[in-house]
């Protein structure tokens, strides 16, 4: 048996090695460089959210939830040229009460960050972060507010469920907040047992841990479990409300037709050209105690000060936790660069699965491995 072992150690270590003709073109660096070619079009996701003021749900506590999740009226993409406004009207219909009911529309950012379901750094998930949200109520209009010191309205997810203990004190705290903030949010519970698309949307896209997890912007921030503390939930919108997003204008109106009837319009614009990432992950391979990943600057210019990480989590009882980052001066266009884990003796050494995840710049990729001993294997 411990021969098979060391065959496959050998194997697959000859299999991730790089060759002298690879690595040729490739520059020593413990850091890269980030990204950019300009383009007109900015590709984001439009989530229409139709949510009940008082939910037809109730909470573990026997009280109805606040901002309940219905549906989506709309989730697809949008594309916007610079400058250009984008406006369309869709219908939705459902056994609703116009005293009762109104819509979020949020718009989430094409490119792909790492968000982290149990924070600070665990349970990674694909982020997509909010650029603009705004809420109207029926017969009425919202915008997106975008003023000095505020770049946008902040949305809030509430994962969360009928059976959980701990979910209406999050749900408490969430509405005292509302009802006094700063900043301006929105928030919708997605009720993870009674709602398909909630499910969906928090186990399989926000790769929900522990009830209740509040996610802002996409995944921008998180927050888990129970007896939150309100001032901290308000700390972590204003950090969300004043962070650096894609300029948008974006305003909806929703009029009640009738009979659970909504007809509703948004009015989108681009505010801003939009970069396009030129910088790619090509591979990612172990070796001895370290990870390693060739990048490529695939654009047509020459990069600098290119951020990038490395993070290696998971091994037995999950006593692997490893981050290296750094960044690159100079990133030739057409170039590929070569960024290895920092070396810290025992640091990467144990038994089990683990997850890589590799960024550079917004540009993510990930992979699972095993660990054995001193050496990683990619899988």
């Amino acid at each position: 048996m411990l021969s098979l072992v060391i065959i496959l150690m050998f194997l697959t270590l000859i299999s991730n090695t790089t060759s002298s003709e690879q690595l040729s073109e490739i520059t020593n660096a413990n850091q890269i460089e980030s990204l950019n070619d300009t383009q007109s079009v900015y590709t984001g996701m439009l989530r229409i959210y139709i949510v009940e003021t008082t939910s037809r749900w109730n909470m573990y506590d026997g009280n109805p939830y606040h901002n309940g999740f219905l549906d989506f009226a709309y989730e697809d993409t949008l594309s916007l040229e610079y400058l250009k406004p984008v406006e369309n009207t869709i219908t939705w219909s459902g056994n609703v009460s116009k005293d009762n009911v109104f819509v979020i529309a949020s718009i989430f950012n094409p490119n792909t960050n790492v968000g982290y379901a149990f924070p600070p750094s665990s349970k990674p998930f694909d982020a997509y972060f909010v650029d603009a949200s705004a809420k109207a109520y029926p017969d009425q209009t919202g915008s997106n507010m975008r003023t000095n010191s505020i770049t946008h309205s902040v949305f809030i997810e509430e994962g969360t469920a009928t059976w959980c203990k701990n979910c209406p004190s999050m749900a408490s705290a969430l509405y005292n907040v509302s009802e006094d903030s700063s900043f301006p949010f929105y928030y919708v519970a997605m009720i993870e047992d009674v709602n398909d698309k909630a499910n969906t949307r928090v186990r399989d896209q926000l790769n929900i841990y522990g009830f209740p997890t509040i996610y802002l912007d996409g995944g921008k921030q998180a927050m888990i479990g129970g007896n939150p503390d309100e001032s901290e939930i308000e700390s972590l919108i204003e950090q969300c409300a004043t962070s650096d997003v894609h300029d948008i204008s974006l305003n909806i109106s929703v009029d009640w037709i009738g009979d659970g009837e909504l007809l509703i319009n948004y009015n989108v614009t681009s505010l801003e050209e939009v970069t396009e990432q030129s910088i790619t992950i090509n591979r990612i391979f172990g070796g001895r105690k370290k990870v390693r990943a060739i990048i490529e600057n695939i654009g047509e210019s020459d990069l600098s000060d290119v951020d990038w990480k490395i993070t290696v989590k998971g091994g037995l009882l999950d006593r692997i936790d490893h981050n290296s980052e750094g960044t690159i001066k100079n990133f030739p266009a057409g170039r590929k660069k070569y960024i290895r884990t920092n070396y810290r003796p025992f640091q990467l050494r144990g038994y089990g699965r683990i997850e890589i995840v590799v960024q550079v710049g917004s540009t993510v990729k990930t992979e699972s491995g095993i660990l054995l001993g001193k050496y990683l294997f990619v899988t």
